[in-house]
């Protein structure tokens, strides 16, 4: 046997082997090398909020002193309904409209779409931010085909189409990972708890209000599904039932959510070993800036205008950053609950823009880039795999990736300072694209996120950031 489980299996079934697990390959039969490794066991701990969640509203969970290390942070969360409850036993089935054949719901990935702020507190101090949308994106590129299924069929996600947007109401509970210092990495041992015993850790978190998160299937401004009137055929072909309504809004049952961590325990000798030590680990946070791109800019750029009109958004993050990302959403696409859709209006133009460069010091950094090198060339060779619509599959995102580093391995390999640096600026070539008739209006926000790195340092019973201007 010349596997690594072969030498497993030997050493089963004849006993101690340890005189040939070295790296000698001129001694050793076994030519893998054997770690020790210390005893765990792990326990899934569920904990409530400290405050009821609420639309519009802060939510707080406490991250308990349990385990000896803590890791895989993860949110269990049951959206409530408008729908009665006779009508909701029958959404998964059949069809419920209001009496147009409209159908109304959650947005595309609910599970991270709801979430503004994403926030880590030690005492009184945040240490840690992440953005429910970038980890939206970042969902696409940072993992596999059956991954980012698996984990977008977890969060809401789903395809844009009536029945699907109507079924959003009946999701059942949906788990949200979020990688709190890295903690979803398979390799990431975990938060050690039991050094950091004279701290408080806390997670928050901002749930956007209810009205930036519902959708109609018809892509109306401001959907408004309360107190409605519906159409119910709980089967195909089935009869029509008009004699019940929406509930009023005031009548909605509040979100129901909970946060699971997996706790690690270790034997003391580990225990003594862990909060001896000075112990550093890196880890990525999420900085967020937002853009409005005014009507006449984007006016200017289309017929018969026509002028290669230049956007400028001066960046103002600091730390050090090895990517940015960049999307484009249309103001009326904001009102409709439509947050995954990053595409404007049909007609002129699929993208808000043709190309961009990054300019610090006066100077072009990243020359102009045209849109197949930041939407995919730059997936392609940085990322895991380049982003796609996970409701349209033969379509890529329109998210924009500008790297500084190395390939995406989850820790810092090249990044660019941006404390440092002057006046960093980044040009967006607008395109040509058509007004959207639901505001008649071309007005879009733009939308950059930059991945920051910090590093955690432990040391005498507390933790403190090592680069405090991130």
């Amino acid at each position: 046997m010349t596997s690594r489980s072969g030498g497993l299996l030997e050493l089963v079934a004849r006993g101690k082997k340890d005189v040939f697990f070295t790296s000698n390959p001129t001694v050793s039969f076994f030519h893998s090398v054997y770690l020790r490794s210390a005893a765990f066991s792990k326990e899934i701990y569920v904990v409530k909020p400290r405050n009821a969640p609420e639309w519009g509203h802060w939510v707080d969970f406490d991250i308990d002193h349990r385990g000896d290390l803590v890791r895989q942070f993860y949110l269990r969360i049951q959206l409530p309904t408008w729908l009665p409850t006779s009508v909701a036993s029958v959404n998964m089935n059949g069809l419920v409209t209001d009496a147009s054949g409209v159908t109304f719901g959650y947005c595309n990935n609910i599970g991270f779409q709801m979430f503004g702020a994403i926030q880590v507190f030690q005492d009184q101090v945040m240490i840690h931010e992440l953005h429910g949308e970038y980890l939206d994106w970042r969902l696409r590129q940072a993992n596999g085909f059956a991954t980012s299924f698996l984990i977008s069929s977890e969060t809401g996600g789903r395809e844009e189409t009536p029945l699907a947007i109507a079924r959003s109401l009946s999701l059942g509970v949906l788990r949200v990972p979020l990688p709190i210092f890295g903690s979803q990495h398979i390799h990431d041992p975990g938060l050690p708890m039991v050094a950091l015993k004279q701290q408080r850790f806390r997670l928050r978190m901002y749930i956007r209000n209810l009205d930036e998160v519902v959708v109609a299937s018809d892509g109306r401004i401001k959907p408004n599904p309360w107190n409605m009137p519906l159409r119910i055929q709980s089967s195909p072909n089935g009869p029509i039932d008009t004699s019940q309504k929406t509930l009023p809004r005031s009548a909605m049952k509040n979100i129901d959510m909970s946060l699971e961590t997996t706790q690690i325990y270790v034997p003391a000798d580990v225990q003594v070993f862990l909060k001896s030590q000075t112990l550093r680990f890196p880890f990525q946070s999420a900085q967020f800036q937002q853009f409005t791109i005014e009507d006449n800019q984007l006016t200017a750029a289309a017929p018969p205008f026509n002028i290669n009109f230049q956007f400028p958004m001066t960046i103002d993050f600091i730390g050090s950053a090895d990517r940015f990302l960049l999307g484009i959403r249309s103001e009326a696409s904001t009102l409709a609950g439509q947050r995954t859709n990053l595409r404007p209006a049909p007609g002129l133009s699929s993208r808000f823009i043709k190309n961009l460069r990054l300019n610090i010091a006066n100077i072009d950094r990243i020359q102009t880039a045209d849109i197949p090198i930041v939407r995919e060339l730059a997936s392609y060779w940085k990322n895991y795999r380049m982003g796609l619509d996970l409701a349209n599959t033969s379509l890529p995102q329109e998210i924009y990736t500008i790297t500084f580093g190395g390939y995406d391995v989850g820790e810092p390999a090249g990044t660019l300072n941006l404390t440092r640096a002057v006046l960093p600026t980044m040009y967006l070539n607008l395109a040509a694209t058509a007004y959207d008739p639901r505001t008649i209006s071309r007005k879009a926000v733009a939308l950059l996120y930059a991945e920051t790195w910090n590093v955690f340092e432990i040391a005498g019973g507390k933790g403190k950031m090592m680069f405090d201007d991130t």
